[in-house]
């Protein structure tokens, strides 16, 4: 009996440990997330999954998201988007805050013709230097990008 007591207790313990890598990070509000891209505008792409496998490209390593402030504020570039990379094509469009949650909305142009969007993305921060941007991409596969901060 004492040995199913322990038993349980262990698997309990391992139940709490397993499920604590799956928390969703603590919402933030909206002026937290313009204070953090105002703080940097850089962020760098380090990791890229799809459909729960790692699948980031050579292509795609450093890539940087940018969120140009002035004129420009609410929107976002990418030189190179790294869903179309293989093909080129430059990412870009607008994002929002509501309630502490940022959507981009992203349109890919190749060139200037035949875009592709809007796709709509949802950022996640993870720590004040690190988010996770969450979308479907046009072939239905669930994509996971992580970025960081990318500035002195």
């Amino acid at each position: 009996m004492k040995n199913l007591l322990r038993l349980l207790f262990y698997g309990f313990l391992a139940l709490v440990w397993s499920c604590t890598d799956h928390r969703l990070p603590p919402a933030i509000s909206c002026d937290d997330v313009a204070t953090r891209i105002a703080g940097c505008a850089n962020w760098k792409l380090t990791s890229r999954t799809v459909n729960a496998v790692e699948a980031i490209t050579p292509c795609q390593q450093g890539l940087i998201l940018t969120f140009p402030g002035g004129k420009l504020s609410g929107q976002f570039v990418l030189l190179k988007d790294p869903e179309y990379c293989g093909t080129g094509g430059a990412g870009g469009g607008t994002y929002t805050c509501s309630n502490g949650t940022v959507t981009l909305s992203k349109t890919v142009t190749f060139g200037g013709f035949n875009p592709i969007g809007p796709i709509s993305q949802t950022i996640a921060f993870l720590s004040p230097t690190s988010f996770l941007i969450t979308y479907t991409d046009a072939n239905r596969n669930a994509i996971v990008e992580t970025y960081v901060a990318n500035c002195p």
